[in-house]
């Protein structure tokens, strides 16, 4: 189980140090978990490299003040863990609800502070979005994101480069897109997750749109009908060996 597990970031800018952030009965589960030394820079995680019948649920946006518990709900109903990549602004007004979503073993990842575009920013701006984001998260929690998923998507190689040696951080992007923030209903959305799911994907959503949340019952059902179980990204990504990708 996840538990929200990361990298403490002790101030702000270039030179902030990092510390780890596991409990100790945590940290042997997860040795693979520190990005600066075992992740791979060099690349962008769009689907889990680990072979297996295993895909990744993720969410974007939140956490919001009903949606999100209503998200958290479902999956707990399901005995399923997902991944959130969460808004700092949004972190800081909702802490309750980060905590539940770690006390109930999902993960949370960093979705920058403002969710402005990052390839429009300079490097110093880019690190403030994430330092303000992971220390919402660890007030809520005590525990700060390991991952980084850009607003919209966007970021330059040498941004993601950037973000890996300063913070440690491994960028996720996905496979699966419902387009569900174009709020097309939940039977749609559900039918394009389902009809799109496969071993290793990345599914993108927003905990935001009630929507998905009234979707993912249908998604669940239909992931489970054909083989396929939910993980979070942290957990696809465990043993894997990097040289050899």
């Amino acid at each position: 189980m996840i538990l929200g597990m990361g990298l403490v970031m002790i101030g702000r800018g270039a030179q902030a140090t990092r510390a780890m952030a596991l409990p100790d009965r945590m940290a042997p589960m997860f040795p693979s978990h520190m990005p600066h030394r075992h992740m791979p820079h060099r690349h962008t995680i769009r689907i889990l490299p680990q072979p297996g019948q295993a895909l990744a649920l993720t969410f974007d946006d939140g956490p919001h003040h009903t949606n999100t518990p209503a998200m958290l709900d479902v999956l707990k109903a399901h005995d399923v863990r997902a991944t959130f990549f969460v808004v700092g602004h949004n972190a800081e007004r909702f802490p309750d609800i980060l905590k539940r979503m770690v006390d109930e073993g999902h993960e949370i990842g960093n979705h920058s502070y403002s969710h402005s575009d990052l390839r429009e920013m300079e490097d110093t701006a880019i690190l403030d979005e994430i330092d303000r984001t992971a220390e919402a998260v660890h007030r809520a929690t005590g525990h700060s994101p390991i991952l980084l998923r850009p607003p919209y998507g966007r970021l330059h190689d040498a941004q993601r480069d950037m973000i890996a040696e300063a913070r440690g951080l491994s960028t996720v992007l996905w496979s699966v897109d419902p387009e569900d923030w174009r709020d097309p209903g939940a039977d749609l959305v559900a039918e394009r997750i389902t009809a799109a799911a496969e071993p290793r994907a990345i599914v993108l959503g927003h905990d935001t749109k009630p929507g998905t949340v009234e979707a993912m019952p249908q998604v669940l059902a239909g992931l489970s009908d054909i083989g396929l179980r939910c993980t979070t990204i942290s957990m696809g990504l465990e043993q894997i060996d990097w040289a050899s990708l």
